[in-house]
């Protein structure tokens, strides 16, 4: 048994008490019941996000809930993300499969090389006389590159994405009267390992002083969605 996390499959499920577990073969969408762990991209370079989801498609009844078993993610840096909550219905070579999303990781990868993420484990009950079944996923392969040396800045600290900046406010003046401090806030905004940026290199000038007040994050966690990071500073 696998009993690691359980992901409610319908209301009036229960969780079985038989202890024999028997384990189906590879993953195949002829199969009435199957797993898949499922990245955002083959390749990468060092840095770049990629997101993890884990799923179960079925076309049976479960007599349980849903327990599944995650693989031990090494070579990468990750972080938990929201699942989707809602299950749906997919149709797969003319067969309609209810899909169930049991997990999802963004994982930044810490070196260049072969990126390999091992079987993950989903088990469930559909007789109670038959005990548990299990089921695995496939294993996943990555290939991640390293970060091109050509052109590197002298300062690079490790953000690997597409960001842009933005002013707030967005004028091109800011009217101030003498002695008295302006709250300006930076906007860094984009898709990549945001959190890796700590501080923006700002030029002041000699007749103004800056000072970093604060910093708040905003991680979306979805393909479309950028990442926010706003800097705050007082002049």
């Amino acid at each position: 048994a696998i009993p690691i996390k359980v992901s409610q499959s319908n209301p009036s499920s229960q969780q079985p008490k038989h202890s024999n577990t028997s384990t189906l073969s590879s993953p195949d969408s002829t199969q009435p019941i199957f797993a898949t762990s499922k990245v955002s991209k083959q390749k990468a370079y060092v840095g770049e996000k990629i997101n993890y989801r884990l799923n179960v498609y079925r076309q049976l009844r479960l007599w349980s809930n849903i327990a599944y078993e995650l693989p031990v993610f090494t070579g990468v840096w990750k972080e938990q993300a929201p699942i989707n909550q809602q299950d749906y219905t997919q149709s797969i070579k003319g067969a309609s499969y209810q899909v169930k999303e049991l997990a999802h990781y963004t994982l930044f990868p810490l070196k260049p090389g072969q990126l390999i993420i091992p079987k993950a484990k989903v088990g469930f009950v559909i007789n109670p006389f038959e005990g548990q079944r299990v089921i695995e996923t496939k294993p996943t392969i990555i290939e991640i590159l390293p970060l091109p040396e050509k052109n590197k800045p002298l300062d690079f600290s490790g953000g690997v994405g597409q960001f842009s900046l933005k002013r707030v406010p967005d004028q091109a003046q800011i009217m101030a009267t003498q002695n008295t401090p302006i709250t300006l806030k930076i906007i860094l905004e984009g898709k990549g390992n945001i959190r890796t940026i700590s501080s923006l290199d700002i030029k002041s000038s000699p007749h103004l002083k800056l000072y970093q007040s604060k910093v708040n994050q905003m991680i979306s966690h979805h393909s479309n969605k950028p990442d926010q990071k706003i800097f705050e500073y007082i002049i």
